[in-house]
């Protein structure tokens, strides 16, 4: 049961109360980082579902298990620890995530090109600059996504000029358009 919980049930807060909940019907739409569906829970009632693009009959319907705004890498890795399988949806199959490069790291080596996954569905895959072809290892990617990510938890007060702090320390090591940046570009503007 605890399993088929953790698994299937869906954080909600009733009257101060949080806990999760097993929606049936909601239970049995597919996940994709690039849902078609999404979903709200109304505290400790129902769901509704609102399509995000329009849909055509037989269609998979699918809602995103995760946060919108990660790295590939740690998307991944989340879906995998969480919910037992690989996500293989379009997002994260194409190496740009449709050309935002969310994930997207500067490139240590020539500081104009960008590190982006060769092959997006392998954790361990290395990651190649756009400009001068350098590589380096997943690794390297998945320490400097848990420091940005460690450094920008840590704000404390949503403090404009610890946002501020944060960009100009990141912004030789991440790409103007990796979701840390943007994160952090939100709660400046």
């Amino acid at each position: 049961l605890i399993g088929v919980l953790m698994t299937n049930g869906f954080e909600n807060d009733h009257e101060g109360t949080s806990g999760r909940a097993l929606y049936p019907t909601l239970s049995l739409a597919s996940h994709s980082c690039s849902a078609n569906l999404r979903h709200a829970i109304s505290p400790g009632k129902q769901v509704a579902l609102q399509a995000q693009v329009p849909i055509k009959k037989g269609e998979e319907l699918t809602i995103r298990y995760t946060h919108m705004l990660q790295p590939v890498l740690k998307r991944r890795r989340q879906i995998r620890d969480v919910w037992y399988f690989d996500c293989s949806c379009p997002r994260c199959s194409d190496p740009t995530e449709f050309g935002t490069n969310a994930s997207a790291v500067s490139c240590p080596s020539c500081h104009s090109g960008k590190l982006l996954p060769e092959n997006s569905l392998n954790s361990t895959s290395p990651w190649i600059c756009s400009k001068c072809k350098e590589t380096k290892a997943a690794t390297y990617i998945e320490e400097l996504e848990e420091r940005a990510e460690k450094d920008l938890e840590s704000i404390k007060d949503q403090e404009i000029q610890n946002y501020q702090a944060f960009l100009e320390k990141y912004k030789s090591l991440l790409s103007p358009s990796n979701c840390y940046i943007v994160v952090a570009k939100r709660y400046i503007q």
